[in-house]
């Protein structure tokens, strides 16, 4: 079986560093639970830190899309130690793998503790720059990936865990579109591609000139 955790305030800011306003959660559980290991079975849903700062609706999407939420009241320690204390109480016999997606260097020594008792640990995270200029990995993280923990980069696989973008950008002057092809991604939930037709339905009433058919 396998475990994933995901250091919610961490992947928020990796992501922004990364140029993505927000992730597709869905794309991402589906990335993280089938796509990174060898383990196909899960030992739980995944599971998340949320902060305050991060807004509720941050949280309700998050459990909308089936993770298990830890809500924690700051991004400094109090999150890791939520992650930590769960990864320390996973059993050998019953999970062989732990994912872990995060740039923080306080996951280090529980990871080494489960490596050293026979679990495969897969580091998720960004060889990417923040924008200072820093790498958004912590240094202290160098000597264990590709070694004592296998790495994972989101880069790689920015494309495909980006969300949908909240506003519509801006149309080039000088194009006069006459076509326009929408195809909802597969990989989001009923509701979310609902909504999203809802919304592009009553865009479209405000523009009666505009000819539209929906096929399903």
């Amino acid at each position: 079986m396998k475990a994933v955790f995901i250091d919610g305030p961490s992947l928020h800011n990796t992501g922004h560093a990364m140029g993505i306003a927000k992730f597709n959660l869905n794309a991402l559980n589906k990335f993280l639970t089938e796509e990174v290991g060898a383990e196909k079975e899960m030992a739980n849903r995944v599971i998340v830190t949320v902060t305050p700062a991060m807004g509720k609706k941050a949280e309700r999407a998050w459990r909308n899309a089936g993770y298990e939420v830890l809500e924690v009241t700051s991004a400094d320690s109090e999150d890791d130690q939520a992650i930590i204390q769960r990864i320390a109480a996973l059993d050998f016999d019953r999970v062989k793998e732990v994912v872990m997606v995060s740039t923080d260097q306080d996951y280090i020594a529980v990871l080494r503790q489960k490596a050293q008792q026979g679990m495969k640990v897969w580091w998720v995270g960004s060889s990417a720059h923040g924008h200072n200029g820093n790498p958004l990995m912590s240094t202290s993280l160098k000597p264990f990936l590709g070694t004592e923990f296998e790495f994972v980069d989101l880069v790689s696989h920015k494309d495909r865990l980006m969300g949908l973008p909240t506003k519509m950008p801006p149309v080039t002057k000088g194009l006069s579109p006459t076509r326009l092809k929408v195809e909802l991604n597969i990989t989001r939930t009923r509701e979310e591609n609902m909504e999203f037709i809802s919304a592009l339905t009553r865009l479209l009433r405000k523009f009666p000139y505009v000819t539209y058919k929906i096929e399903g």
